[in-house]
């Protein structure tokens, strides 16, 4: 759900920088006019951008973990980590943390083939909060009949 929750959002940003109030349409006038627009943006970065981030997860589930699991040496783990997932050592240095964090198992140096565990089903449906964190509804306007005028509202 993570990862759809993040192409929801690649292509809510690919739409504003598209058509959006602050975009090349608005500001630049690049796609003011029909056909002028490439339709293909509207699909293919939300799309790649979730390719991407499954290759890195597959990456870093197959290649890397196995790397870190066949040797004890940190410096191979912690260069292992940051050479083939360049993207997460660069979010982990934006957040101020170390380039070979992860968050699904303990840091290079301590790293003994143990993964993190989730909480079981039973403690997370005790701190659900009633407000959704994302929430997306479409609606059809109505049409509403008086003799014989409508009103569309």
């Amino acid at each position: 759900m993570s990862r759809l929750r993040a192409m929801g959002f690649a292509w809510a940003f690919s739409e504003q920088f598209e058509v959006g109030f602050l975009s090349e349409a608005s500001i630049g006038q690049i796609q003011r006019y029909c056909c002028a627009f490439g339709f293909v943006d509207h699909v293919i970065t939300p799309t790649a951008g979730l390719a991407w981030i499954v290759g890195e997860d597959v990456i870093d589930r197959y290649v890397t973990r196995k790397i870190e699991d066949h040797t004890r040496n940190g410096a191979i783990r912690i260069i292992a980590r940051i050479a083939l997932n360049p993207p997460q050592s660069f979010a982990n240095l934006i957040s101020f943390r170390a380039p070979s964090h992860r968050t699904n198992r303990p840091g290079a140096l301590k790293y003994d083939g143990q993964l993190y565990v989730r909480q079981s089903q039973e403690r997370r449906e005790t701190k659900l909060s009633p407000i959704p964190k994302f929430e997306l509804a479409a609606e059809l306007p109505g049409t509403l009949q008086w003799g014989s005028g409508s009103c569309l509202g």
